[in-house]
């Protein structure tokens, strides 16, 4: 008899074989004659606090009402309701429970049949307000965890990213959290789904944290940060320790050009001064994003609900490949993120020789976009810096911290990556890997002295 952890084995094998195979085949979203433009779209001019941009997502999906009831908690009715929008079929029978009001049938009807839900007994759904345990576990039986352990589905949660950022200390779940969780879930298991009905939502102009810890206040910038805002206001509780506080600072300081910031990899590497940090108050900080890099530009847009990007065929690109080339990828170790990537880009990717040839850029032009993750998807044709930016951001859709590096290689300029690897940095150059003798000879490299001449 085959085991379930057998099964996932073979289905992980045929998936990489699959995935490998396509990358041999000719790039579906390259086109010789199409030309792709980067230029942003212009931002809008709100300020939302971090847990709204859920609730803003949901609307552009078209997954909640036109209002829901300030300060009202959600009921298993509403939970069941949201849940069958955003991930939910067409149920084929009629709803068992004699409790649920016609505009509920079909989600509850949904939820039985896939046998998340059986009632609370004598053909009753329960319309009360619905606790955080059982918002969990009907979370858990939608992704076959096959537990009913409260406390296990919760750590797996967490650590899958399904767990709300904000979350209130009650019993029972908020509309916040269960926005926010819908949202993790799309992107977690569904992102076909996410298709705005009826335009997009602008880029915030600032964004507002609230926070108890260092750590707490690093994870709600990191998300914070994927919404593209020009500005974040972080405001540290009265119960956050001065310590957290210094440490906060200390970490994103700038000063003399020292790059110490955790999430160097989501700005600019090359704007000496991506962001600023400014004293508001006293546990008050205001921090000014000047740029973002090309990996988060790009990921913000693959989400497919904030207006990035003025060329829709650009996004569509965008969103294209991930959904066929690295959302599969999501169940993968660390390390086997980090690989696959690497070798899927070898193989997809070609040096654009042409850039750096003054004969052909005068028989064609020059190509600035080989520079850049829009090369990428023209014709698959890009330099060094291009084959770091196409990296950098298919790491950071699944993940893995990483960030380029701009800088000499044996005399000349030349860019990479450092990529994070359980807590340990190694240098990834796939350009020199694609272009080279051997194809992970600059693959998890430890810091050393370059030796190859650069492209």
């Amino acid at each position: 008899m085959t085991t379930p952890s057998v099964l996932r084995k073979m289905l992980s094998g045929a998936m990489t074989l699959c995935i490998l195979m396509e990358a041999l085949l000719p790039s579906a979203h390259a086109v010789e004659e199409q030309r792709f433009s980067a230029d942003r779209s212009p931002g809008g001019s709100y300020t939302a606090a971090l847990e709204e941009m859920a609730t803003k997502r949901l609307s552009v999906y078209g997954f909640l009402d036109d209002a829901v009831e300030t300060g009202a908690q959600p009921t298993r009715l509403d939970a069941a309701l949201l849940l069958y929008r955003a991930c939910g079929a067409e149920p084929e029978q009629m709803c068992p429970f004699t409790d649920v009001p016609e505009k509920y049938a079909d989600a509850v009807a949904w939820l039985y049949a896939a046998g998340v839900t059986q009632g609370i007994g004598n053909q009753m759904y329960g319309t009360g307000e619905i606790t955080d345990e059982e918002f969990f576990t009907i979370l858990s039986r939608l992704l076959r965890w096959e537990t009913d352990d409260v406390g296990i589905i919760e750590y797996v949660a967490r650590e899958r990213g399904l767990a709300p950022l904000i979350a209130d200390d009650g019993d029972f779940v908020t509309y916040s959290e269960m926005h926010q969780i819908v949202c993790n879930l799309l992107d977690y298991a569904y992102p076909e789904r996410c298709i705005p009905k009826d335009g997009k939502e602008l880029t915030p102009k600032t964004i507002m944290l609230r926070t108890d810890s260092y750590e707490d206040a690093l994870a709600q910038l990191r998300k914070a940060m994927t919404y593209l805002h020009r500005a974040v206001e972080v405001c540290f509780s009265d119960v956050c320790p001065q310590d957290d506080i210094a440490l906060f600072r200390e970490n994103l300081d700038w000063d003399g050009g020292k790059k110490t910031m955790p999430l160097l990899g989501l700005t600019d590497p090359r704007g000496n001064y991506p962001f600023e940090v400014q004293t508001v108050e006293n546990r008050r900080y205001r921090i000014i994003i000047d740029s973002y890099s090309q990996a988060s530009e790009a990921t913000a847009s693959v989400t497919n609900w904030l207006d990035v990007y003025q060329d829709e065929e650009y996004a569509e690109a965008l969103r294209r490949f991930y959904l066929s080339c690295l959302f599969p990828l999501r169940s993968m170790t660390e390390y086997g993120r980090v690989i696959h990537c690497h070798d899927l880009l070898c193989r997809l990717a070609s040096y654009d020789y042409s850039e750096y040839s003054k004969a052909a850029k005068a028989a064609t032009g020059a190509r600035p976009n080989a520079h850049d993750l829009v090369g990428f998807m023209e014709n698959n044709k890009v330099v060094c810096d291009g084959y770091a930016n196409v990296y950098s951001w298919m790491l950071m859709e699944l993940g893995v911290d990483s960030y380029i590096i701009h800088g000499l290689a044996s005399g000349g300029s030349h860019a990479w990556n450092k990529v994070c690897i359980n807590g340990r940095w190694y240098n990834v150059d796939a350009c020199w890997d694609d272009t080279g003798s051997f194809l992970r000879h600059y693959f998890l490299r430890r810091p050393s002295r370059r030796r190859s001449s650069p492209r």
